[in-house]
């Protein structure tokens, strides 16, 4: 039965393909939460970790939405500046353990590829002072960008938990969206693998 929901709700997502990336991931969200409480507390576990995997392939190929923003340095950056370039996303905030925990590796990922092909942008929630006091104990070397709660919620719709990590294709589109990070190093290892496969991938295409 389970695997039988599953490719409903997958087929009923290719009437949204024409749709937005807004329509379709408010759609997919609807899906996501649907009948969660009728399940355990273990059996949500699993399930919700399922429903991961269905929300990324819901919203693979939808063009991202066009930004506008400020970075903490005062900077103007716009979504017609990730033209051409292999885009991490990163949603986060300063409390996050889990969020925290990723900052050396995509520091690294900064430092690993070529920023004229790759390029990482993060979002935080928190407003201007308590990211640049953070920023001072945890150095990072890619754009972060605060005071973002707004534009997280509504526009890209990123609500589901912190960190959310999206890699966006040359083209500005969906190709893999990461709810969640589990901090034990070897998930962690098991993620930087998964990051550094897609985004090398699209970096040869």
């Amino acid at each position: 039965m389970r695997s039988a929901a599953l490719v409903i709700f997958i087929l009923s997502l290719f009437g949204a393909s024409a749709q937005s990336y807004e329509q379709t991931l408010k759609q997919c969200l609807q899906n996501f939460h649907e009948g969660l409480g009728k399940f355990s507390k273990e059996q949500a576990e699993t399930e919700i970790e399922r429903r991961y995997s269905v929300l990324n392939e819901c919203i693979k190929g939808k063009n991202f939405p066009e930004f506008r923003l400020h970075t903490m340095h005062g900077n103007t950056y716009t979504s017609e500046q990730t033209k051409g370039k292999v885009i991490l996303l990163n949603f986060w905030f300063t409390k996050s353990t889990n969020s925290v925990a990723l900052l050396p590796m995509l520091n690294e990922f900064t430092e690993q590829y070529d920023a004229k092909e790759f390029e990482i942008l993060s979002f935080c929630p928190d407003g201007f002072a308590i990211v640049s006091a953070f920023l001072k104990e945890h150095p990072v070397k890619y754009k972060v960008f605060e005071k973002t709660g707004n534009l997280i919620n509504h526009q890209f719709k990123a609500v589901l938990g912190y960190p959310t990590n999206i890699i966006l294709n040359k083209k500005g589109e969906v190709v893999e969206y990461i709810v969640g990070a589990n901090i034990k190093p070897a998930e962690l290892k098991k993620l930087k693998e998964r990051l550094v496969k897609i985004i090398e991938e699209e970096l040869s295409k």
